[in-house]
Protein backbone atom coordinates (compact mmCIF):
# COMPACT_ATOMS: atom_id res chain seq x y z
CA UNK A 1 0.00 0.00 0.00
CA UNK A 2 3.08 2.53 0.84
CA UNK A 3 4.75 1.70 -2.58
CA UNK A 4 1.81 3.04 -4.30
CA UNK A 5 1.22 5.74 -2.07
CA UNK A 6 4.99 6.48 -3.19
CA UNK A 7 4.07 5.97 -6.94
CA UNK A 8 0.88 8.14 -6.86
CA UNK A 9 2.81 10.94 -5.02
CA UNK A 10 5.78 10.43 -7.30
CA UNK A 11 3.20 10.67 -10.27
CA UNK A 12 1.48 13.80 -9.72
CA UNK A 13 4.71 15.47 -8.81
CA UNK A 14 5.88 14.85 -12.23
CA UNK A 15 2.64 15.91 -13.79
CA UNK A 16 2.74 19.11 -12.39
CA UNK A 17 6.30 20.36 -12.46
CA UNK A 18 7.14 19.28 -15.71
CA UNK A 19 7.15 20.18 -19.14
CA UNK A 20 4.49 18.77 -21.35
CA UNK A 21 6.01 15.55 -22.95
CA UNK A 22 7.90 15.64 -26.29
CA UNK A 23 8.82 12.85 -28.11
CA UNK A 24 12.54 13.02 -26.83
CA UNK A 25 11.16 13.47 -23.17
CA UNK A 26 11.56 9.26 -21.55
CA UNK A 27 8.86 8.11 -18.75
CA UNK A 28 8.25 4.13 -18.33
CA UNK A 29 7.44 1.98 -15.46
CA UNK A 30 9.51 -1.01 -15.46
CA UNK A 31 8.89 -4.01 -12.76
CA UNK A 32 12.16 -5.20 -10.67
CA UNK A 33 12.91 -8.37 -8.79
CA UNK A 34 10.85 -9.05 -6.23
CA UNK A 35 10.03 -5.18 -5.15
CA UNK A 36 7.84 -2.71 -6.25
CA UNK A 37 7.73 -1.33 -10.19
CA UNK A 38 10.86 1.15 -10.68
CA UNK A 39 9.25 4.43 -12.54
CA UNK A 40 12.28 6.13 -14.39
CA UNK A 41 11.34 9.73 -15.81
CA UNK A 42 13.30 12.61 -17.47
CA UNK A 43 12.52 15.72 -18.99
CA UNK A 44 13.27 19.41 -18.97
CA UNK A 45 12.06 22.61 -18.26
CA UNK A 46 12.46 25.86 -17.49
CA UNK A 47 11.42 28.98 -15.84
CA UNK A 48 11.88 32.87 -16.16
CA UNK A 49 10.98 35.30 -13.96
CA UNK A 50 11.93 39.16 -13.62
CA UNK A 51 14.69 39.95 -11.39
CA UNK A 52 14.06 40.95 -8.32
CA UNK A 53 17.75 41.86 -6.72
CA UNK A 54 20.27 43.77 -7.36
CA UNK A 55 23.79 44.05 -5.93
CA UNK A 56 25.62 47.41 -5.51
CA UNK A 57 28.84 48.20 -4.17
CA UNK A 58 29.34 51.43 -4.28
CA UNK A 59 32.75 53.81 -2.75
CA UNK A 60 33.05 57.18 -2.17
CA UNK A 61 37.10 59.07 -1.74
CA UNK A 62 37.27 62.23 -0.29
CA UNK A 63 40.78 64.00 1.16
CA UNK A 64 40.61 66.56 3.77
CA UNK A 65 42.66 68.45 6.58
CA UNK A 66 41.53 65.97 9.13
CA UNK A 67 40.25 62.09 8.92
CA UNK A 68 37.32 63.58 10.70
CA UNK A 69 36.48 66.12 7.85
CA UNK A 70 36.88 63.39 5.34
CA UNK A 71 34.69 60.91 7.19
CA UNK A 72 31.74 63.21 7.06
CA UNK A 73 32.30 64.68 3.94
CA UNK A 74 31.88 61.13 2.75
CA UNK A 75 29.39 60.20 4.60
CA UNK A 76 27.64 63.45 3.22
CA UNK A 77 28.20 62.16 -0.67
CA UNK A 78 27.71 58.51 0.10
CA UNK A 79 23.92 59.62 1.47
CA UNK A 80 23.45 61.76 -1.61
CA UNK A 81 24.61 58.63 -3.77
CA UNK A 82 22.22 56.47 -1.89
CA UNK A 83 19.62 58.79 -2.24
CA UNK A 84 19.73 59.28 -5.72
CA UNK A 85 20.10 55.32 -6.56
CA UNK A 86 17.18 54.77 -4.89
CA UNK A 87 15.20 57.51 -6.70
CA UNK A 88 15.71 55.11 -9.82
CA UNK A 89 13.72 52.43 -7.76
CA UNK A 90 10.76 53.92 -6.60
CA UNK A 91 8.40 51.67 -4.28
CA UNK A 92 11.48 49.16 -3.69
CA UNK A 93 13.66 50.10 -0.24
CA UNK A 94 16.95 49.39 -0.21
CA UNK A 95 18.65 46.98 2.37
CA UNK A 96 22.31 46.83 4.09
CA UNK A 97 24.30 49.29 4.26
CA UNK A 98 28.02 49.20 5.40
CA UNK A 99 30.97 52.12 5.96
CA UNK A 100 34.80 51.35 6.11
Amino acid sequence: MRERRVILLCLVLLATTTTPARADDQFRIRPTAGGPPLLEASGEGSVSVPPDLATFSLGVVTQAATAREAAEENARKMTAVVQALARQVPGRPGRGQSHR
